[in-house]
C-alpha cells in the first residue's frame, strides 16, 4: 500500500478526533501501536510496520502544536509475551521527534495481541485528564492473550462521554475486523478498514462528511450500564415481563402490536428538552428470523422512532422481506400520518446481528442514516415534516403473527445540531 494511503488513514482518524473537540480544547489522544509478529507480514512490496512508520512519520508533521499525544505499543519484546505493553510515550504536549524515535524502533518478531489489556492501560493513562479524551488502536489482528477488549471499550465510554474509542484495521480478515469494529461501536468512535487505496478513499469521502458537520454537543446519552432505566425515559404502555437493563444492554421481547394502533408494548420516549436540530442514534442487535416463503406482513421491527402521537410518527426500523437465501434484510424509513404510511425508503442491510441507525432533524427535514459493513455511514432517505414536534426514542415490536424474537440496545444518544 502506498505510504500516502496510511498516512491518509491515520490523518483522516485525526481529523475526526479534532472535529469533536469542544470547548475544552483540542482532545488528549493515546495512540496504541500493534508490533506483533504478524506486523512482519508483507503488504504491497513493504512489511506493515514498514507501512505503520511511514504513516507516524507524515501523521506527526500533521498534528497541530500543543496537542497532548502518548504513544502506548504492544507485542514488542517477542515471545508471545502477553505482558509486553507499554506507555513509551506519556500524553503530553505533543513532542513529534520523541514518539517518531520510538515508532521508528518498534521491530515486529514473535508478540502477542494483548488488546484489552492495553485498552485498559490506555484508560488508566487518561483518567487524571480532563476534557475529551480519544483511544486511537492501530491494529492488524484480533485478541490473543484471553481478554475481551469489546467489554473493555464498553467500561471506558461509560465512565464518561469525553472518552472516544477509534480503530484502524490493517489488511484484517472477517473475523479480524469483527472483533475491532465491535470495539470501536462500543467505545463510540469509528472504524476504517484499511486494504487498498480504492476502500480508503471512499472512507475519507465518508469521514469528511463528518468533519466537515458543525461540531455537536450531547444533550443525553444512555450506554444501559446500570439496573434500570433513568429518569430521563418514558416507558409508554409498560410491559416489565418484556424489558430488561442488565450488563450494560437494554433487551427487549418484543411484543405483538402495531405503533399506529396505540398498541405497541415498551415504547420507550426521551422525556427533556430538545434542540431545533439535533441528531438521534443507537446502536443494537436484533434477532433476524427468516421465514420460508415471502409474507412481508410476519415482520419484526427494530430501530428508533420519533413520536407524537399513534398518528404520527416517524420510524427507522429493521424489516424482513424476503427468504433466508435472498438476503433481503432492510432499513425501513419513513412516517406515518393519520395512520397511513406517507413516505417510505427501503436501504438493504448486511445480514448481521449488530446494526446502528441514526435520524438527524435539521428544521422541517429528517434524515435517516444507517451503518454499513465497512463502518460508513450511508444515507438511508429523507423525509419533511412542518409540525415536527416529536420525541425520539426507541421503537422494538412485531406483526402479531410473527415470530417472537428479541432486542439488545447497547447505546442511546441524542445530539444537539444547532
Amino acid at each position: 500500500m502506498r505510504r500516502s494511503a496510511w498516512r491518509l488513514a491515520l490523518a483522516a482518524v485525526l481529523t475526526l478526533l479534532a472535529g469533536r473537540a469542544t470547548a475544552g480544547g483540542a482532545p488528549a489522544i493515546l495512540f496504541i501501536l500493534d508490533s506483533s509478529g504478524s506486523m512482519a507480514q508483507a503488504l504491497a512490496g513493504q512489511t506493515k510496520m514498514q507501512a505503520a512508520k511511514q504513516a507516524f512519520d507524515g501523521l506527526l508533521s500533521d498534528l497541530a502544536p500543543g496537542t497532548p499525544v502518548g504513544l502506548e505499543v504492544y507485542g514488542h519484546h517477542g515471545d508471545r509475551d502477553c505482558a509486553a505493553l507499554e506507555i513509551v510515550q506519556p500524553v503530553a504536549p505533543l513532542d513529534a521527534p520523541s514518539i517518531r524515535a520510538h515508532v521508528q524502533a518498534l521491530q515486529p518478531l514473535h508478540g502477542a495481541t494483548p488488546i484489552a489489556a492495553a485498552l485498559e492501560r490506555a484508560g488508566e493513562a487518561l483518567a487524571t485528564r480532563s476534557g475529551p479524551r480519544a483511544i486511537v488502536l492501530i491494529s492488524d489482528g484480533e485478541e490473543t492473550c484471553g481478554g475481551d477488549p469489546v467489554a473493555v471499550a464498553r467500561r471506558l465510554r461509560a465512565q464518561g462521554v469525553g472518552v472516544v474509542i477509534h480503530v484502524v484495521g490493517l489488511a484484517v480478515t472477517v473475523a479480524e475486523r469483527s472483533q475491532l469494529e465491535a470495539i470501536a461501536s462500543q467505545g463510540g468512535g469509528s472504524y476504517h478498514t484499511v486494504g487498498n487505496a480504492s476502500e480508503l478513499e471512499a472512507s475519507l469521502q465518508a469521514i469528511e462528511k463528518q468533519v466537515t458537520a458543525a461540531p455537536s454537543a450531547v444533550v443525553f446519552e444512555d450506554d444501559f450500564d446500570g439496573d434500570a432505566l433513568g429518569p430521563a425515559w418514558e416507558v409508554i404502555r409498560p410491559s416489565e415481563d418484556a424489558l430488561l437493563v442488565e450488563d450494560g444492554k437494554l433487551t427487549l421481547l418484543l411484543q405483538p402490536g402495531w405503533p399506529t394502533d396505540d398498541a405497541t408494548r415498551n415504547l420507550l420516549l426521551y422525556r427533556g428538552d430538545l434542540p431545533r436540530s439535533y441528531r438521534v442514534e443507537a446502536s443494537f442487535e436484533a434477532e433476524i428470523v427468516d421465514y420460508p416463503d415471502f409474507r412481508p406482513w410476519e415482520t419484526q421491527r427494530v430501530g428508533l422512532v420519533l413520536y407524537r402521537d399513534a398518528n404520527h410518527l416517524i420510524e427507522l426500523t429493521t424489516s424482513t422481506s424476503g427468504v433466508a437465501t435472498d438476503h433481503l434484510l432492510q432499513a425501513n424509513f419513513g412516517k406515518y400520518k393519520q395512520s397511513d404510511w406517507v413516505a417510505s425508503h427501503a436501504t438493504p442491510l448486511a445480514r448481521r446481528a449488530a446494526q446502528a441507525f441514526r435520524i438527524e432533524k435539521r428544521g422541517h427535514e429528517f434524515r435517516a442514516f444507517v451503518k454499513d459493513s465497512q463502518g460508513k455511514w450511508i444515507e438511508a432517505g429523507s423525509v419533511s415534516d412542518l409540525k415536527g414536534a416529536y420525541r425520539p426514542g426507541i421503537l422494538a415490536y412485531r406483526a402479531p403473527s410473527a415470530k417472537e424474537t428479541t432486542a439488545s440496545y447497547d447505546r442511546f444518544e441524542i445530539r444537539s445540531l444547532d
